[in-house]
């Protein structure tokens, strides 16, 4: 922890004379003083990259960084999957995923677990193959 009786340095009395004690900000005010401050700096990025900075420094001592390290660390650590998160978009992504069935009338959806195949099911394949070529056809010469 900081040392309150240390001298203060001018960047952080005009902080606290613009803002009065930053600590005590709401995230809404937060992310706005960021976007003021720094708009190319992203602060979850730059406080990951400074805990990480942190945990090496820990680590060529042959220490385990502190709890509060390795927190900054698991909490601006960026996603790069869906997977643990709660959200709208996690949501919407489960929602599609899920393979789509469609009618057993298409011939495309009806086979495809079959192991024998009919007659009927031979010419409705061969229906929909040339219906298929026919529509690539008419593509190409567009």
């Amino acid at each position: 922890m900081a040392n309150n009786n240390s001298p203060k340095s001018p960047d952080s009395e005009m902080l606290d004379r613009l803002f009065g004690d930053v600590t005590q900000l709401s995230d809404q005010e937060l992310d706005a003083l960021y976007d003021v401050v720094a708009p190319q700096e992203d602060p979850g990025e730059m406080i990951h990259r400074i805990a990480e900075k942190a945990a090496v420094t820990y680590r060529r001592q042959q220490k385990l960084p502190p709890e509060h390290v390795r927190e900054a660390l698991d909490s601006t650590r960026t996603q790069a999957t869906l997977e643990g998160t709660r959200s709208a978009l996690k949501h919407i992504v489960d929602a599609i995923k899920p393979p789509v069935l469609g009618p057993v009338g298409d011939p495309s959806y009806a086979f495809h677990k079959r192991s024998e195949l009919t007659e009927e099911d031979r010419r409705l394949l061969d229906e929909q193959a040339k219906e298929l070529a026919e529509d690539w056809e008419e593509k190409s010469d567009e």
